[in-house]
């Protein structure tokens, strides 16, 4: 992929409008989610700097990721998929396993909307791209008293290390990783362990979130 932030004209927009086409042509994009796509601040800012640092984005509403998953179901033959969808209890729940399934269907990046963006993980992204690898994960990491809420259990973290999936990035459709994690929590929700959990953000976490991503 032609890197095309060695232009040295010094025009800023013409590098991010030309990298963005450049990402644009391989059909890589950075997926994010929220309620309504008429975004207020600060989350249309928020949403905007990943534009700002050279990258496409799509921004789905809650009515896209009813159509992805119903896509999901159609393409997998898996009609399981868009019942777990529907019967998990909460949006957050629904929204993660919605970025599954948005990855394993096109491939690209997803986002948190509430990240900002930053020139140097275009950067990354297309170092990652001119490579051989097919998906980058990253891995959340404890500092200072972190430490302290893990043992306390008033952390977000579930395992440790443990493997962030507010921002994930995959070369291509398809990854065995991302239809094994929409499996997993299929298996989970089934299962019910999940509720023996007294705080409802630690069922989250594990039943959707980082547990079953990491896992």
């Amino acid at each position: 992929m032609k890197d095309q932030f060695t232009n040295q004209s010094g025009d800023k927009e013409k590098f991010i409008k030309e990298s963005i086409q450049a990402f644009e042509d391989i059909n890589f994009f950075v997926h994010q989610t929220y309620k309504t796509k008429n975004l207020s601040e600060p989350y249309l800012s928020w949403h905007e700097s990943w534009r700002d640092a050279g990258l496409p984005t799509r921004l789905s509403d809650d009515a896209d990721m009813e159509r992805d998953i119903a896509k999901l179901a159609a393409i997998t033959g898996n009609t399981n998929f868009q019942d777990t969808y529907y019967n998990l209890t909460t949006i957050v729940q629904k929204t993660d396993f919605w970025r599954y399934a948005k990855l394993y269907l096109e491939g690209g990046i997803y986002a948190d909307i509430d990240f900002v963006a930053k020139p140097a993980f275009r950067s990354l992204v297309k170092e990652f791209i001119d490579s051989d690898k097919e998906l980058l994960a990253f891995r959340e990491n404890l500092r200072g008293l972190g430490w302290l809420g893990l043992q306390l259990g008033v952390d977000t973290f579930v395992r440790y290390p443990q493997l962030s999936q507010a921002v994930m990035v995959v070369r291509a459709p398809r990854h065995p990783v991302y239809r094994l994690a929409l499996e997993e929590v299929c298996r989970r929700l089934a299962a019910g362990s999940w509720r023996r959990e007294p705080d409802p953000l630690r069922r989250t976490l594990e039943l959707t979130g980082p547990g079953v991503y990491t896992d």
